[in-house]
């Protein structure tokens, strides 16, 4: 019995040390409660979307091409309207808001739109999908380092005479991290190893990017421990003092950990953080005059 337990010490001793911290691309502001970013607000769109020869380096690229003009270029709406799985546009189930991709001109060239982002590394990488075709022709790619789409290698394949991505119009694309294409390579990449990662459009009609939710090894630089910034510019603002957040009038606040979880909440205007374990926090306010955010660290 002795020698079993000394056993299975060992075993948890090993497994907490192989197990990885993992932080969200995103500010933790600015996901919901399990780590999504959803484009349905302006707010966010402007963020975190836009071109590469947009100022502010842009966290979700999107696809142009200023040389040849072969490829179209993806919009963004927070109030275009998504479908179901069944094709039916707001229907139960869908989606609102998200970067629009156009469609291929035809199936062959691969020339629909996309999204890619240059990440530190990725341990987790997912996205919610709709279009008004049915989903049967979805890419994803990239390469290690930062590279562009002329030099993506793609790491799955939908088109004939290979399987169909989905029969549906509403897809929940998980582990896109994984799919490997037997080229040796992977958009999930070790801590430190920068990768860049790309979703591309190869279907009749325009898709919808919802959401994406986008996990790394290496904390982003804008969550990173000891900033202390309030964000909004409301009538509603926060202050910390290093045990409880005070807000200036009576609003629900939510405090989500920098990987993105919402692990507590509450009403009125102090919020005290003795529970919580020490570390970094965002803590999210909401009242009738506004919103305000505010990064803490106890």
């Amino acid at each position: 019995m002795k020698k079993f337990l000394l056993a299975v010490a060992a075993l948890a001793a090993v497994s907490s040390v192989s197990a990885q911290e993992i932080y969200n691309y995103f500010d933790a502001a600015d996901v919901d409660a399990d780590g999504w970013l959803w484009f349905d607000t302006q707010e966010k769109i402007d963020k975190y979307v836009g071109f590469p020869s947009m100022s502010g380096n842009p966290k979700v690229m999107l696809m142009a091409d200023d040389i040849t003009d072969s490829w179209a270029e993806p919009t963004c709406d927070p109030n275009v309207v998504g479908y179901n799985a069944e094709g039916e546009q707001g229907g139960e189930g869908s989606k609102k808001g998200g970067i629009i991709l156009p469609p291929a001109t035809d199936m062959a060239s691969i020339n629909g739109g996309g999204i890619y982002m240059f990440l530190p590394d990725c341990a987790e990488f997912h996205a919610v999908l709709s279009s008004e075709s049915t989903l049967w022709s979805m890419f994803c790619g990239g390469g290690l380092g930062e590279v562009e789409r002329v030099d993506f290698i793609r790491t799955n394949f939908t088109l004939p005479p290979f399987m169909k991505f989905s029969n549906d119009n509403y897809v929940e694309w998980r582990n896109i991290q994984d799919s490997d294409n037997k080229k040796n390579f992977i958009i999930k990449q070790s801590k430190g190893t920068k990768v860049t990662a790309a979703i591309l459009a190869c279907v009749a009609k325009p898709v919808i990017v919802h959401g994406i939710k986008v996990m790394t090894y290496t904390k982003a630089s804008n969550s990173e421990a000891g900033i202390d910034d309030v964000l909004g510019g409301s009538a509603l603002s926060l202050s910390f003092n290093g045990n409880a957040v005070n807000a200036t009038e009576a609003a629900d606040m939510s405090v989500y950990s920098v990987s993105g979880a919402k692990v507590a909440e509450a009403h009125g205007t102090t919020f005290a953080l003795d529970n919580l374990a020490p570390g970094a926090y965002v803590v999210k306010a909401v009242s009738a005059n506004g919103t305000a955010t505010i990064k803490v660290v106890r």
